[in-house]
C-alpha cells in the first residue's frame, strides 16, 4: 500500500518526499510546497521511516 502525504495542496507519495530530501530540499520548503506545517511533515517522515540524508556540519568543513 502506498503511503500518501495529504496536506492542503495535493498528494505526494513517499517516493516524492524521499527524492526531494535526497536532492537537498529543506523540510520547510517541502512543507510549504504541499501546504503543511514543518511539524506535520516531520511527523509523517518519522511515521513512514524515511531516511533523511546526512549533512556535513559547518564545523567539519572548516577543518578541511
Amino acid at each position: 500500500m502506498l503511503s500518501y502525504f495529504r496536506p492542503n495542496k495535493g498528494l505526494a507519495t513517499k517516493v516524492e518526499i524521499e527524492a526531494l530530501l535526497q536532492n537537498g530540499s529543506k523540510q520547510s520548503f517541502i512543507a510549504n510546497r504541499y501546504g503543511a506545517t514543518e511539524a506535520t511533515l516531520s511527523n509523517w517522515i518519522t511515521k513512514n521511516k524515511i531516511q533523511k540524508p546526512k549533512t556535513e556540519r559547518v564545523k567539519d568543513k572548516i577543518g578541511k
